[in-house]
């Protein structure tokens, strides 16, 4: 079912935040019972759509041009991707210019259902595949681009260390070594960082860190 009025939204849909659907691959069944407002271009979107759907192949350069059309003043409502499939490309294109919730072709209806809403109210979410291929990126990045992209508190000389250590592949113990610190100390700092960057666990602060979430 779809629905295009949102003032006239059946009971079951009023849980759910209207979304703006834009897809190249035709209306995803996992859509069924979502109040979907169809659009052909995000010109299209309205003032009562609380989150973008992007669903088809390449969709990461419409959510960079969502981003950044926000970054101008303009009201723009968060984004999920839906692809049929990882794609590198177009993974590091949806995640140039903030964070976006991005999931695969596919998901379940109750997932998918959770994560519009958590979009909606400012939340990402990432498919675990689409989370292990910005991992693989940031490890493979040269050490000198280790720097971070983006924190929402100053890091110590320390914990930057810490970081740069983390986002290559290391765990705890060989951090430890590295830095001639027991690991125990390693630890502290963790918890530091995490509360620095309002995270809860290493891939979380690896990609917050990095400017990626």
């Amino acid at each position: 079912m779809i629905s295009a009025n949102c003032q006239t939204e059946p009971k079951e849909f009023r849980t759910m935040p209207r979304v703006a659907l834009l897809t190249t691959l035709g209306v995803p069944f996992e859509t069924q019972k979502i109040p979907i407002h169809p659009i052909s271009d995000i010109s299209d979107i309205e003032p009562f759509d609380k989150v973008v759907l992007l669903c088809g192949r390449g969709m990461g350069r419409r959510a960079s041009a969502l981003a950044k059309a926000r970054s101008t003043g303009r009201r723009v409502p968060p984004v999920v991707v839906l692809a049929p499939e990882i794609d590198q490309q177009d993974i590091v294109q949806a995640f140039s210019r903030g964070p976006v919730s991005y999931s695969l072709e596919g998901t379940c209806k109750p997932v998918l259902s959770d994560l519009l809403r958590w979009t909606a109210e400012g939340q990402y979410g990432l498919h675990p595949a689409v989370l292990q291929t910005l991992l693989q990126r940031v490890r493979c990045a040269p050490h000198k681009e280790s720097a971070p992209l983006s924190t929402t508190a100053p890091l110590t000389a320390r914990e930057q260390e810490i970081m740069i250590l983390l986002s290559t592949g290391n765990n705890v113990a060989n951090i430890a070594n590295q830095l001639n610190l027991s690991q125990k100390t390693v630890r502290n700092n963790l918890t530091r960082i995490f509360s620095k960057l309002h995270v809860r666990r290493q891939t979380e602060a690896v990609l917050t860190w990095r400017g990626l979430v």
